[in-house]
């Protein structure tokens, strides 16, 4: 004899009515309701038709009625049809069985603890004679057992996998880098371990280029196919997708309702990745700038899984023919498209090519639609299980990196810095300011110059082109920017107008920088930059002269291409600058320095490789201005010679540069660094991963050979 249970709210009422039906009798049942913690204890025993009563079915069923299941199904709670199990008379006795209502019986993680403390069950009863078709999933147990187990529990079950396959890879990245920084220096050259450690380097150098694009590297590559792997498997992998349509299984198809709490838990990570200032760069030491490269693979991850999860509610109550009413009657729809809409529009502004055609308008208008994605986003969760410990956590990480780079900010520069900003040709903007500050080579920082205007919203990540002093007194931090648009073209326009300009500035950073390896010193070491990067050499080889390496038989080449008609005017007066302190500190002859400047403009254009200063002296006969020609024009000529500069016609083959530094036969071990255009980059790294090879098959050659990019924009 099958069992079915109806309940029924009535409207302002604080009682539920239970409708019980035994093979066709119905009694109804007026159970009065007591409030605890949000949730509404209902205890029942279920009465046979001749009077006498049975053991309860159940003991409890936990009712929130002020956010029901999840789509606001509590408004048709006396519609929905509630079977216990399809349990009949004489199987219910001594029985406890779990009742399911609607989508979601237990609403949270406290209701869930009072449910299971009152006797709550989840469990399957096989089919038999007498319970097949009372209620329609019972013909199917097993598929009723697992799903049952877990819609209760999907936060926990879906949205915590996703944290801990986040936790693990950083973990092992930490792992890592603490094993990197902890092995003695001389582990490298040693044949055990070099061919492990060339194998990573292999995996993290070998990267493609296809239509004027370069890849990721292969290692990049392969984790973000150990993570498609893995959210497939956990979004696609539990069956089924939508529920019977011969079953009252609520409101939310179960694909629906794992992917968006996948998609929650992957919020927080994106702010981690997507900061300036944060943790995972502590733990694992890669710089910002790479790790917003996962910031916006894993904000790809989170569009995604929010359609996977949105897509299913649409089909479901389009069949049903009550899309409209769902919009009319509840929030829940309305929020998640905002928030959608919002999401579309930051995931696909940050594609590269977008994002760099129009940076300032991409900037000014991320962070407002981020915010509006947050909040619609944070409401459509409405308080749903957990969903809050991953709005906090999100909160937490993002307010605790803003506020240390605020506070780095403000104990480093302050804010009343300004910029010294001067033209030094049509493509090259110089951006001075004084400091007490100290930074490592190779860093960069962001600049928001306080002009007026919306350009003020936006900062700058410029790199640092100078190097500090050991005298924290007199520093200067020095940068060159290449005029484009928006704030660089208006400063470029101020700088012309009146040389010497004076902005204020506001300093953030300094982020990012070389890797260790750097400072541990190489045999042979070659700097290839191009285009805007060729001033990220100066502070390297600053760097390199004053860490006495000098002194050791070690060697350094630069190599540089340029299309700025007036590049080795500005690069020569740096060079200048740097050999002036440098003579100063007592460097009287550096051996094993060589720069090779590439031009790739008209010959006509290029300037005398000598500083403005000296064109700017009139022809007189003024003994003051025939000796101040001459000591510029031996300050000039000291320079080139000392640094070992010379000049080329045409593109430099960076590739055949790096593969000869690695054939000569007295580097044992070789170092290259380059910035520059994405076409330089992938050559250079080509070259790099290719002699990982070598030194994997044994071949003759350097030991060790590392490779490092910066980023080029």
């Amino acid at each position: 004899m099958a069992i079915e249970v109806m309940l029924r709210s009535e409207p302002r009422s604080e009682h539920i009515l239970c409708d019980i039906r035994f093979a066709g009798t119905q009694r109804t049942i007026v159970h009065g309701l007591r409030q605890r913690v949000q949730t509404w204890v209902l205890p029942m025993a279920i009465v046979d038709p001749v009077h006498e009563p049975l053991d309860p079915i159940f003991d409890a069923t936990d009712l929130d009625r002020t956010s029901g299941c999840s789509h606001n199904d509590d408004r048709k709670l006396g519609d929905e049809l509630i079977g216990i199990n399809g349990l009949s008379a004489e199987a219910s006795a001594n029985a406890w069985q779990g009742l399911r209502w609607s989508e979601s019986s237990i609403c949270s993680v406290w209701h869930r603890q009072d449910a299971r403390r009152s006797g709550y069950r989840n469990h399957a009863v096989p089919a038999n004679s007498d319970t097949a078709g009372a209620v329609p999933f019972i013909s199917r147990p097993g598929r009723m057992q697992i799903e049952a187990s877990t819609m209760y529990e999907a936060d926990l079950v879906y949205s915590l996998s996703v944290v801990y396959f986040f936790v693990v890879v950083i973990g092992v990245f930490t792992i890592g880098r603490l094993a990197s920084d902890l092995a003695p220096r001389g582990i490298r050259s040693r044949t055990p371990w070099s061919r492990p450690l060339s194998a990573l380097r292999l995996l993290t150098y070998k990267s493609w280029r296809m239509a004027g694009w370069n890849s990721p590297s292969v290692g990049a590559v392969l984790l973000a196919a150990v993570g498609t792997v893995f959210f497939s498997a956990l979004a696609l992998g539990p069956k089924p997708y939508y529920w019977p349509t011969d079953a009252k299984y609520g409101n939310s198809p179960p694909i629906a309702t794992r992917t968006g709490w996948m998609a929650l838990a992957c919020l927080p990570f994106i702010i981690a990745f997507g900061t300036k200032a944060n943790l995972v760069s502590v733990l694992t030491n890669i710089p910002p700038e790479n790790l917003n490269v996962w910031h916006n693979w894993v904000s790809w991850v989170m569009f995604v899984l929010a359609l996977i999860h949105t897509f299913p509610f649409i089909v479901y109550h389009n069949d049903k023919g009550d899309t409209l009413m769902e919009f009319q009657t509840g929030g829940v729809w309305l929020t998640g498209v905002v928030a959608l809409i919002a999401q579309a529009w930051l995931t696909i502004m940050s594609v590269s090519w977008i994002r760099n055609r129009w940076y300032e308008f991409f900037k000014a208008t991320h962070l407002l639609f981020t915010a509006a994605f947050v909040v619609f986003f944070f409401l459509h969760c409405n308080f749903r299980l957990t969903s809050w410990d991953y709005f906090i956590a999100t909160g937490a990480i993002y307010f605790a990196c803003i506020l240390w780079a605020l506070a780095n900010a403000y104990f480093k520069f302050g804010i009343s810095t300004k910029a010294s900003i001067s033209l030094e040709s049509p493509h090259s903007l110089r951006v001075a300011i004084a400091t007490t500050s100290s930074w490592q080579p190779g860093q960069h920082a962001y600049l928001r110059f306080l002009t007026g205007g919306i350009h003020a919203l936006t900062t700058h990540p410029l790199t640092i082109c100078s190097m500090s002093s050991k005298r924290e007194q007199d520093n200067e931090m020095v940068f060159y920017v290449h005029p484009r648009g928006g704030m660089t073209r208006r400063l470029a326009e101020m700088a012309r107008k009146q040389p010497e300009s004076r902005v204020r500035v506001l300093v953030e950073g300094p982020y990012g920088g070389l890797p260790r390896r750097w400072s541990e010193g190489s045999d042979q070491t070659l700097l290839i930059a191009g285009g805007s990067g060729t001033a990220f050499t100066l502070s390297l080889i600053e760097d390199w002269l004053s860490q006495g390496i000098r002194v050791s038989p070690c060697t350094l080449k630069v190599v540089l291409a340029t299309r700025d008609p007036e590049f080795r005017v500005w690069y020569i007066e740096e060079l200048q600058r740097m050999s002036e302190r440098q003579c100063g500190a007592g460097l009287t002859e550096v051996s094993g320095l060589s720069i090779h400047i590439h031009e790739t403009c008209d010959p006509a254009m290029i300037k005398r490789s000598q500083p403005r200063a000296l064109e700017e002296v009139s022809t007189s006969d003024d003994e003051k201005v025939h000796q101040s020609e001459a000591m510029t024009r031996l300050s000039a000529s000291s320079s080139l010679s000392l640094f070992g500069v010379r000049f080329f016609r045409g593109r430099p083959d960076t590739a055949a540069a790096v593969k000869s530094a690695c054939m000569q036969g007295q580097a044992d071990t070789v170092g290259v660094v380059v910035c520059g255009p994405s076409g330089m980059v992938h050559d250079v790294s080509c070259e790099a991963a290719a002699q990982q090879q070598r030194i994997l098959r044994g071949r003759a050659g350097p030991s060790e050979v590392w490779f490092h990019k910066e980023a080029f924009s």
